[in-house]
């Protein structure tokens, strides 16, 4: 190129005035080589462009890459632990609701015993107090010893308890069924003596004689008839304060078991909402990734092109 040059440079100096061909030609070589030249800093200046082009994308790529496999393992992890929380949370709706079920039937078999023991005490109740009424009205009636009823005045020095009721009795002071209740409670109280004669106590007849009057006798019996309606409504408030304390128990353990299943139900559907959305954005992270890998390998098959 320099030789044209001088060359043309030589031409044009013999003859400035004539119109050379090798001198237009030599023109035309340099136009040409300024119009390829400025293509070449074009073109130049675009491959540039997209070099640095391809670098950014290719960093861009990358990055997005790394965040969505620091995105899987996230949602990976997400996933595990609501599998293993999912698996507590079971165990322990099924705990509660089997503590539920146990205490429960505790209660109910508290309460049906506590309806027995009310039942029976109701009924011991009621012929103790009947009995004690029946003592009661005999002692009155001895103690009385109406004026018209001459079988009947001899009754307070009887010692006999038979003929005592016998002759009250004959005197329509006390009824039959009376009389049988009466019997019945010195015959059990004789036998209860026959049985502590063996420590020594004193028997029935001992006691009846050493009593001096029926009289004597009945209240000791109505005596030991208020003791026993006494000890049976001991027995049974007893029975009724170990029954609520036990109730109040169960009845809080109860609803504590509630409220913790409760809970766990709670829990349990909201562990399971969360897996279930971790899923979704996991496979939704996992298409985006395969296809963000995809893009970096077309681009780098273009810009190595």
């Amino acid at each position: 190129m320099a030789v044209l040059l001088t060359l043309g440079s030589f031409l044009l100096g013999s003859s400035a005035n004539e119109v050379n061909p090798i001198a237009k030609v030599v023109s035309m070589i340099a136009g040409l080589q300024q119009k390829i030249v400025k293509e070449g800093e074009e073109a130049h200046k675009l491959y540039n462009e997209f070099a640095e082009m391809c670098e950014d994308r290719s960093g861009e790529l990358h990055n997005e890459i790394k965040t969505s496999n620091a995105q899987v393992g996230e949602l990976s992890a997400t996933i595990d632990k609501a599998v293993a929380d999912t698996e507590v949370l079971q165990q322990k709706i099924s705990d509660f609701a089997a503590s539920i079920s146990e205490s429960e039937a505790d209660l109910k078999e508290a309460t049906a015993i506590r309806k027995k023991e009310n039942t029976d005490f109701r009924a011991e109740e009621k012929e103790l107090m009947s009995t004690v009424g029946t003592i009661e009205r005999a002692v009155t009636i001895i103690e009385r010893e109406s004026g018209g009823a001459s079988s009947l005045a001899q009754v307070k020095n009887m010692q006999s308890v038979t003929n005592a009721l016998e002759a009250m009795v004959d005197a329509h002071a006390v009824s039959t069924a009376d009389k049988s209740t009466l019997l019945a409670l010195v015959q059990s109280t004789s036998d209860s003596d026959e049985d502590e004669e063996s420590t020594g106590a004193p028997s029935a007849a001992a006691y009846e004689g050493k009593s001096g009057t029926i009289t004597e006798t009945l209240e000791g019996l109505l005596d030991k008839a208020e003791q026993q309606l006494d000890d049976a409504r001991k027995a049974e408030t007893k029975a009724m304060n170990a029954y609520q304390m036990q109730k109040q128990s169960l009845d809080d353990k109860i609803a504590y078991a509630n409220k913790e299943l409760a809970e766990a139900k709670k829990n349990l559907a909201a562990t399971s909402e969360t897996k279930a959305t971790a899923e979704g954005d996991l496979e939704a992270t996992k298409k985006d990734l395969k296809e963000t890998k995809i893009d970096l390998e077309e681009l780098h098959h273009e810009c190595l092109t």
